[in-house]
């Protein structure tokens, strides 16, 4: 009888969420260069489309339950060959809130969950990054976004397929389990699913911040976590802890730290700290990110043992209905003792926004140099349309 009555009821709120009402919405983004080339070669470049990517989403009911659909194909980002190379991709999540303690989601969100950088991770550019205008957090694919976001700031599930649950215990509190597929939807041994587990415990203190404590699994396949663990090493995992203080009106500060903890072949730790500021004021903003990664070795001095240090500003200001922007970065990788030679990159990145209705534009203008490499520019200029 038991089990018939608990059946019933998972029916029940099965039933529920199919016929209740939906409500529909999504976007579609573009992104092309104007034209683009190199210094060195003087080669100019006219056109070449660099991403465009559709999103659906559905909501049944109040909420507590729906999905995401993601078509995306990216075209290659590098300036000096704009040519559109198209790599398709698919993907999506579904999540379900049968109560106000416990949330279920399976699936992959490319936006992110959990992501600890609230001023120096997706927010600084926003979506101004995904059309285009401004240079996106992994490229240039240099150092000078290398110490901002990716180290010292739990990453959250962006990029991999997951099994993710959270509780909401009390008041201001979350806990995130979060079980990654780490080789697409195939099945897993138990314990190679345990080893890469995640789990992510925020706390929100009214008023004054947030605190979130972070640990990514040794991760031996993919690195999603931004440590600096790796299968050849067996790192333990990561440890991540990060305060974003919002207690002062127009300001925001953020504080990330990340420990990759020793493994074994005689691994030792790396360190990683960053730090957002964003100050509001009218029509002016400004924002600051910097980050600092110091590298692991192990006893054979495999791994990443150098240091990088990277800054990023991006000022902003709004005349009537148009943004505009400055997003300028520098990135350093120092010299050791092992003869590697000190690196520097540098981007410059003027772009304007502009919304018209359900349209809002992108346009820009890119320099970018790694290293002796030639100075490269790009004229990108996207749109985003929400329906």
């Amino acid at each position: 009888m038991k089990k018939l009555i608990a059946i019933s009821v998972i029916f029940a709120l099965v039933a529920g969420v199919a016929f209740a009402e939906a409500t529909l919405g999504g976007q579609l983004q573009i992104g092309t260069n104007v034209f683009s080339g190199n210094l060195d070669s003087g080669g100019l470049r006219m056109g070449g489309l660099r991403a465009h990517e559709a999103k659906i989403k559905a909501t049944f009911g109040d909420g507590e339950s729906g999905g995401v659909i993601v078509i995306t194909s990216s075209g290659d980002f590098n300036p000096t060959t704009p040519g559109f190379h198209a790599e398709g991709r698919f993907s999506g999540f579904l999540y379900w809130r049968p109560s106000e303690f416990f949330r279920i989601q399976v699936g992959q969100n490319n936006d992110g969950d959990y992501g600890a950088a609230r001023i120096s991770g997706w927010g600084f550019t926003g979506e101004a990054k995904n059309s285009v205008g401004a240079y996106n957090d992994w490229n240039p694919g240099g150092l000078t976004m290398a110490a901002n976001r990716s180290h010292a700031f739990y990453a959250g599930t962006g990029s991999w397929n997951n099994l993710n649950m959270s509780f909401f215990p009390m008041h201001g509190l979350t806990v995130n389990l979060i079980f990654p597929f780490t080789s697409g939807w195939s099945a897993r041994a138990y314990d190679a699913v345990l080893a890469d587990i995640n789990l992510n415990v925020v706390y929100n203190i009214e008023d004054l911040g947030i605190v979130t404590v972070s640990f990514a699994g040794r991760d031996e396949n993919e690195n999603r976590g931004g440590g600096l663990a790796d299968g050849n090493n067996n790192g333990l995992g990561t440890l991540y802890a990060s305060f974003y203080l919002m207690a002062i009106d127009g300001m925001g500060l953020d504080l990330g730290l990340m420990f990759n903890l020793p493994g074994q072949n005689g691994r030792t730790s790396g360190l990683a700290i960053g730090a957002g500021f964003t100050f509001a004021a009218d029509a002016l903003n400004v924002k600051v990110r910097a980050g600092a990664k110091f590298g692991s070795t192990n006893d054979a001095g495999v791994g990443d043992g150098l240091t990088t240090i990277s800054l990023g500003v991006l000022p902003s200001f709004k005349l009537d209905n148009i943004t505009a922007f400055l997003h300028a970065g520098l990135g350093m990788r120092l010299s050791d003792a092992s003869g590697v030679d000190p690196v520097m990159d540098w981007f410059i990145n003027p772009y304007m926004t502009m919304p018209a209705g359900n349209l809002r534009l992108y346009a820009g203008i890119q320099l970018y140099k790694h290293g002796s490499g030639p100075v490269t520019y790009a004229v990108p200029f996207g749109f985003n349309i929400y329906f």
